[in-house]
């Protein structure tokens, strides 16, 4: 029988994959900054979909969650779940539209 994480256990291990992936160049720069191009035309174009942006965010966070583990090893926070990974997804969906909102991310597209 698996132990069921607690919140505050989910909590900073999103924040512990989260900063991984702010850190990690390849992976911020191969996959975040090109989803978050690609959303941002979405977005002034009007197609901007939440549920497509959460999935693509979500893809990002599963390859960090096994990048981690190959460089880094276990995380000392606790597994990265699936729940763990969704969390991390919505937290970067929430930044990214404040971001765009902002208008910080105005040098993705020109």
């Amino acid at each position: 029988m698996t132990k069921k994480m607690l919140p505050e256990d989910i909590e900073r291990a999103a924040d512990e994959l989260e900063l991984f992936i702010d850190n990690t160049e390849w992976i911020y720069t191969r996959h975040t900054i090109p989803a978050q191009k690609r959303m941002l035309k979405e977005k002034l174009a009007g197609r901007f979909s939440k549920t497509r942006a959460l999935i693509q965010f979500r893809v990002i966070a599963d390859k960090a969650a096994i990048a981690y583990r190959q460089e880094i090893g276990p995380c000392h926070q606790g597994p990265f779940t699936a729940g763990v990974r969704k969390r991390v997804a919505e937290s970067m969906l929430s930044t990214f539209e404040e971001s765009a909102i902002r208008g910080e991310l105005a040098w993705l597209v020109n």
